[in-house]
């Protein structure tokens, strides 16, 4: 398992800032995020209540319907007009 040394270096590498810098950047991120009103971590994380769950399953829905292949909308509309 990589070290926390490890994961700073790694990142480093990849964005080319130092510790520090990286460091400023986190804390002016939460920041940012208190001052909307987000919170980060394990205890931010919250499922859907019912309600909400129906609201989401139905905008997938339409999204879908609305996203069907033009093919399909053509044959769906011949199949319905010669009846």
């Amino acid at each position: 398992m990589a070290s926390n040394n490890d994961a700073r270096e790694q990142t480093k590498y990849q964005i080319g800032i130092s510790e520090s810098d990286a460091a400023t950047l986190q804390r002016q991120g939460n920041a940012s995020g208190e001052r909307r009103g987000k919170t980060y971590g394990a205890e931010a994380y919250r499922l859907p209540n019912a309600q909400e769950e129906g609201n989401l399953s139905n905008a997938g829905n339409a999204s879908a319907e609305r996203r069907k292949h033009v093919t399909e909308n053509i044959s769906n509309q011949y199949r319905t007009s010669s009846g």
